[in-house]
């Protein structure tokens, strides 16, 4: 319900939407109450408003699905500084896209 909200409310300033899916973690990351299916179930239900609402998605959850054991550090949620550069680059991509 509150992304409904946000996207109506960030839709009506009339700015270019872009909606980075939630990237994977393993399923014993070193904090409590994260499981490695919670991702997948927070990207379903965003990825139906964003086609709702026509909103472009930047799937950083499929770039980094097959990689986690490069991007990751190990049994963490947090990515190494290179991979973080490698994301930073895909959301800035995205972002030019919108933009041309």
């Amino acid at each position: 319900a509150n992304l409904r909200v946000i996207v109506a409310k960030l839709k009506a300033t009339g700015a270019k939407l872009i909606f980075a899916t939630t990237t994977p973690y393993p399923d014993k990351p070193g904090g409590p109450l994260r499981h490695a299916d919670q991702p997948l179930k927070y990207n379903e239900v965003a990825l139906a408003i964003m086609r709702a609402n026509k909103v472009k998605v930047n799937d950083l959850h499929g770039f980094t699905l097959t990689r986690m054991n490069e991007l990751l550090l190990p049994n963490n949620v947090h990515f190494r500084p290179a991979a973080n550069l490698e994301l930073a680059q895909k959301v800035a991509t995205s972002i030019n896209g919108a933009l041309e």
